[in-house]
């Protein structure tokens, strides 16, 4: 087997083995891509670009895995500290463990060469996240085999919207009549702009504005998805403008949407506001005819916010992190 660098010759044949194998998991997110999108998203991104994604390759040529990673260097003046492992995923076939670790190796020589840190991703229960075919255990073992340190991650929660939601709050919004939930208008785009950028880290700013811009790239976990739409998005506006938002996904291929991120500016927040946003995207979702909504989320806002709807845990992440050990200076 051969690692080499991703090229656009190679898109057709990455795509093909990218819906081999995740068309076999249900899943609350977009996962469908057409030969352009992923050439533009992997070649022509200033936020996924290949600058270190590989291809295992058998001696037929045939393509046995594929890494995507790059350094996240934009935008200006966002520089971290660490390469990036944003997606791994290989054919079902035997050997696919020991290709995955030589994936992962590669990665950790080329961040060593550009002075990076550490390399870091999430874990999914599947094995989806990253993604190798593995399932968890065995790709956790395999992490940790290559030097990965993993702590908690996030939580998945789903509701299912054909069932009561529970414990709906009787003061809903109460003392804020000044506050108008609505979908988002073109209009609305200045104030929303100004919201995520004073108030959210990157990850929140590029999810919300390529919602609404077609001009903004995607920011979601793979960065492969273009299932969004403005009429999508939610939000709450005051006599200042948007003090608050809420994104779904209701163009899916079945009765599931996702759902997030949502966010309010720190003075609107503990109000109700919040859960009239949800209680908005409730509401969308149900007219979409989607029978389930999905999100991720952090263990603390499930406890503190989200359980008190009926929301259950499904699944759970690790976030993986690996050391890079400084080079010594030979001189």
């Amino acid at each position: 087997m051969t690692i080499r660098i991703l090229t656009r010759q190679e898109i057709k044949q990455v795509r093909e083995v990218f819906d081999q194998y995740f068309s076999v998991f249900p899943l609350f997110y977009g996962r469908t891509m057409s030969d352009d999108f992923l050439e533009r998203r992997l070649f022509s991104s200033a936020i996924y670009p290949t600058d270190c994604s590989r291809i295992l390759t058998l001696s037929s040529g045939k393509i046995h895995a594929v890494v995507i990673a790059n350094f996240r260097r934009v935008p200006i003046p966002y520089n971290s500290n660490a390469i990036f492992l944003n997606l791994l995923f290989g054919r079902p076939e035997q050997g696919i463990k020991r290709g995955c670790e030589d994936l992962i190796y590669c990665l950790l020589e080329i961040a060593a060469r550009e002075g990076k840190a550490k390399m870091v991703t999430s874990l999914q229960w599947s094995g989806m996240w990253p993604g190798v075919i593995l399932g968890q255990d065995d790709l956790l073992q395999t992490c940790k085999m290559t030097g990965a340190q993993c702590r908690e991650g996030e939580v998945f929660l789903e509701l299912d919207l054909e069932a009561d939601l529970r414990n709906i709050p009787q003061n809903l919004g109460k003392g804020n009549d000044d506050i108008v939930i609505r979908s988002y208008r073109p209009e609305d785009n200045e104030s929303l702009v100004l919201l995520v950028k004073n108030n959210f880290g990157i990850g929140w700013m590029y999810e919300v504005l390529s919602k609404v811009n077609v001009g903004r790239e995607f920011f979601n976990g793979y960065g492969l998805t273009q299932l969004y739409r403005p009429q999508d998005v939610i939000v709450a506006v005051d006599r200042s403008g948007v003090c608050g938002f809420a994104i779904v996904q209701t163009l899916t291929g079945d009765d599931r949407c996702f759902f997030g991120p949502i966010g309010l500016v720190p003075t609107k927040r503990k109000q109700g506001i919040g859960t009239r946003l949800l209680y908005e995207a409730i509401s969308l979702v149900r007219r979409a005819g989607k029978k389930k909504m999905g999100l991720w989320t952090s263990e603390v806002l499930y406890s503190g916010f989200y359980q008190q709807f009926g929301m259950r845990k499904t699944m759970e992440t690790c976030h993986l992190e690996w050391c890079i050990e400084e080079k010594k200076d030979s001189t």
